[in-house]
Formats: structure tokens, sequence, C-alpha cells
């Protein structure tokens, strides 16, 4: 069966062999996306409401919780649309404040959105 499928393949056309390029490439864009896609859903459902470390960056701590990242950038103290790269406890030195007041002002605004805004159906609040 196999010797049979190499010996049509030996006979292909070149558009032939640029249609089978073209569906390899495309099934392989497919397949890297979709395993892309379900490693970082496996990740979120795994991190969810993780206890807030210094290692940390407010983007991970905005997904984590389900919180914007505006609304926790202007809780502590920075431009609500900043992508800040430092991890937290950097944050808080620059700041020159400890890190478990930052951490603190952080779960107070996690609280404060999440008693403001209306439960999501499925979120189990």
């Amino acid at each position: 069966m196999i010797g049979r499928f190499l010996q049509r393949l030996k006979h292909l056309r070149r558009w032939q062999w640029l249609v089978l390029a073209a569906f390899v490439f495309a099934a392989a864009f497919t397949t890297f996306y979709a395993y892309r896609t379900y490693q970082r859903a496996v990740f979120w459902s795994e991190h969810r409401d993780d206890p807030i470390s210094g290692w940390m960056r407010v983007g991970f701590v905005a997904n984590s919780y389900d919180v914007p990242l505006p609304f926790l950038n202007r809780a502590i103290g920075l431009p609500p649309e900043a992508l800040d790269p430092r991890p937290l406890s950097k944050i808080a030195s620059d700041q020159g404040r400890p890190f478990d007041e930052l951490k603190a002002d952080l779960e107070k605004a996690i609280e404060d959105f999440r008693s403001k805004a209306p439960p999501q159906p499925g979120d189990g609040r």
C-alpha cells in the first residue's frame, strides 16, 4: 500500500507538487497554532488566582485574576496603559516601598474590581 502511494508521488506534475506543499504547510501551520492555543488554555486554567509573588509582572497578575491591566496599573501608581516588563519586587523597590505594601494594593484593587464587576456565567462567583 505504501509502495503504491510512493509510486504515485513519482508521477505528480509540478502544479500537483505545489498543491501538496501548500497543503502540508497549511496543516503544519494549523497544528502549530492549535497546540500553542491548547498550551495557553491549559496554563491559564491552572494558574487562576495564583498568590501574588515578587517575580510576577503586573500583566501576569492581571491575567491570573482576570482583572484589566489598566485597573491594576492605576492601583500601584503606574500609567494605565503601561506594559511594564519589571517584576513586582523591582517595581516596589523602584517606588521606594516594601513589596508587601504593593502586594496589598494589588489585592485591594482585585477585590474592588470583583465586588463591582457583575458575575459572569460559569464564573463560580
